[in-house]
């Protein structure tokens, strides 16, 4: 947590070697833009959403340090359904322009479409973003699974068996899921650091490279 916020995403800043955006979603007050730029010892607030919207991704734009982008939903209300956007900043995340992703069969709980994604910025012009609509949890992981296809720890038929994956079915095979980044607070980010620590100091003792010994996926510890 960010005094106290609930982090949702946290993205290295391209223009400071020192600095990030994180997109904070606290669930029972506005959810923020922050920004550091001393490796978090310190954060500024940015952007202010209003209450029912629930942020995804803040994706800083590579080719102009102003230029910020943010993707989310606003929840249903008793007369408005579930809206998708897409957030753009011009002046450094501190205002926002919103633009509206159609969701397609927003209502159903089978296969309507629940959010939007920004998978990134374009590196030669801000104005070119990339996002894609997800319907179910399953949609990113295969994703990820077409992602981290190497035959050997992730199989193609692995991929096949999620995509026919049947909600009610009895489970038949594990999932060969492979996360893009883990982001970890510091109350289960220091035992992992402590761990990591350990079994080098034990590659070290039997003869080993201790470098050897590092996490399969990018890393990002919140403290």
């Amino acid at each position: 947590a960010v005094d106290g916020l609930l982090v949702i995403d946290v993205e290295n800043d391209p223009f400071d070697p020192h600095g990030a955006w994180i997109a904070t979603s606290p669930g029972d007050r506005a959810n923020t833009i922050l920004h550091t730029s001393d490796e978090g010892e310190t954060f500024e607030l940015r952007g202010t959403f209003p209450r029912g919207t629930l942020l995804e991704r803040v994706v800083p734009a590579p080719s102009d340090p102003m230029r910020v982008y943010a993707s989310g939903v606003v929840l249903a209300t008793a007369t408005e359904p579930r809206r998708a956007y897409v957030w753009r900043s011009s002046d450094g995340g501190r205002t926002f322009d919103a633009t509206e992703i159609p969701l397609i069969d927003v209502d159903r709980t089978d296969y309507g479409e629940r959010n939007v994604h920004v998978l990134g910025v374009d590196p030669t012009s801000a104005d070119i973003v990339y996002a894609r609509t997800v319907r179910r949890i399953t949609d990113m992981m295969e994703e990820r699974l077409l992602r981290s296809e190497d035959g050997v720890s992730v199989r193609p038929a692995d991929i096949e068996a999620l995509a026919a994956w049947e909600p009610k079915a009895e489970p038949s095979r594990e999932i060969a899921y492979t996360p893009a980044r883990t982001l970890l607070q510091d109350f289960t980010g220091v035992p992992c650091v402590v761990d990591l620590a350990a079994m080098r100091d034990a590659m070290r003792k039997l003869g080993g490279d201790p470098k050897k010994i590092n996490p399969l996926t990018p890393v990002e510890l919140v403290i």
